[in-house]
C-alpha cells in the first residue's frame, strides 16, 4: 500500500473517532440535523456515533492481505 493511502485512511479513521465521539458527547450539537418527520432523533444520534467509532477504529486495525493471499483469510 503506497504512503498516500496509508495516510488517507489514517486520516479517514481519526475523522470517524473524532465525530462519533463528539456525537456521544455532545448530542444536543448534532440534533437538528436529524429531519423534525424523523422519530427517536435523540437515539438516531446515539447510534450513528457508535456506529462511527466502531468503524473508525475498526479501520485502525485493518491490514490489507499480504500478496498473493486471498483477502477473506486475512
Amino acid at each position: 500500500m503506497s504512503l498516500a493511502v496509508t495516510v488517507v485512511a489514517w486520516l479517514l479513521a481519526a475523522l470517524l473517532l473524532v465525530v462519533g465521539v463528539a456525537h456521544l458527547v455532545t448530542p444536543g450539537k448534532v440534533e437538528p440535523l436529524v429531519p423534525e418527520w424523523w422519530p427517536a432523533k435523540r437515539l438516531t444520534v446515539y447510534a450513528s456515533g457508535v456506529a462511527e467509532v466502531v468503524i473508525g477504529g475498526s479501520a485502525c486495525w485493518f491490514r490489507p492481505p499480504a500478496p498473493g493471499r486471498p483477502a477473506w483469510r486475512c
